[in-house]
């Protein structure tokens, strides 16, 4: 299996796996050969990894009509049509892209353009939609949370400050209902407990009993609903 080696003065050995190659980095005095027995002990995990990182780029939504971007999941057609201003319309059945006839025929401004309407126009519903539901939830617990804000994040879905401010990752809402709920629960949980200990977790446990089905929906399926 072939690697790029990268050395330098830090003191652990990561592995990351690209599209078109995996890069090993490690420090200086790490031996050629343990990193050779480190890359064949995860060689199953390196090629699952990098079947996921293809099935990302095979599925990643390049705004072209006919595509679907998915909504509260459930999926929406793409129609894109030439006007005096960009602009991005939801009608309740498409995604409706107006690009200025200046950037329409031009493929890369045209993408940046509807990626940056896009993102705005997520941004605010999510904000609309994640606040009242995070505010309507922590009531019903008896909890108290201080503001919510929408971050573009691809790591984490979901965390909660010290001073209590919720932040969520703005694909959320590609994500079915359900789901969503799991991960407001989630950093709502950690209000009172700060760690994903053993009480953490039987906590959520107690509040959806199921949680484990919806993480792992979220964990198998985000490539799918939140390709952007």
């Amino acid at each position: 299996m072939e690697y790029q080696l990268i050395r330098s003065k830090r003191k652990t050995v990561a592995i990351e796996v690209k599209e078109d190659k995996i890069i090993v980095k490690c420090p200086y005095n790490c031996s050629k050969q343990y990193v050779e027995s480190l890359i064949d002990k995860n060689r199953v995990w390196i090629e699952e990894t990098h079947k996921k990182v293809m099935g990302k780029k095979a599925n990643k939504l390049t705004y072209k009509e006919g595509q679907n971007i998915y909504y509260m999941g459930a999926p929406y057609e793409i129609k894109v049509i030439i006007g005096t201003r960009d602009l991005l319309e939801f009608d309740g059945e498409k995604f409706i892209f107006t690009i200025m006839s200046s950037k329409f025929n031009n493929s890369e401004d045209s993408e940046k353009v509807k990626m940056q309407l896009m993102m705005a126009w997520f941004r605010k519903k999510g904000a609309e939609y994640l606040t009242k539901r995070t505010c309507d939830l922590a009531k019903q617990l008896g909890l108290t949370i201080n503001k919510v804000y929408i971050k573009n994040v691809r790591t984490i879905w979901g965390s909660c400050s010290t001073k209590n401010n919720i932040n969520y990752n703005i694909r959320l809402i590609s994500m079915p209902k359900e789901v969503i709920d799991y991960v407001i629960i989630h950093e709502l949980c950690h209000l009172v407990e700060r760690n994903h200990s053993e009480k953490f977790w039987n906590l959520v446990e107690r509040i959806i009993p199921n949680y484990r089905q919806r993480r792992n929906f979220l964990k198998n399926n985000s490539s799918k609903y939140c390709n952007w």
